[in-house]
């Protein structure tokens, strides 16, 4: 499946959503209220990070979509790809 056909599946941010998240790693992206990227993140539970994510609630996010990797490099490289891709608000851009 193409990763703009995984991402454009988004859910609400809540707990039920968030507790229905694999805990296995992968990436991560939060959309703010107007629908636009906030937040692109990693984790080794996608489960477990989403759920900090909104207990903190420092990224003011509305929903979230996210893609399962198999390791931590994967996950790794295609964060920064979609950071460099979507130029989320409040992750750091580097120039290429």
């Amino acid at each position: 499946m193409k990763l703009v056909a995984i991402l454009s599946r988004r859910r609400k941010l809540s707990e039920k959503n968030v507790a229905a998240t694999p805990p296995t790693w992968g990436v991560y992206v939060l959309y703010g209220t107007q629908g636009s990227p906030a937040y692109v993140g990693r984790g080794r539970s996608l489960r477990a990070r989403l759920a900090e994510q909104l207990s903190t609630g420092r990224i003011p996010a509305a929903t979230f979509a996210y893609v399962e990797t198999k390791t931590d490099a994967e996950a790794s490289k295609l964060e920064r790809e979609l950071v460099e891709r979507l130029l989320p608000r409040f992750n750091v851009h580097t120039a290429a």
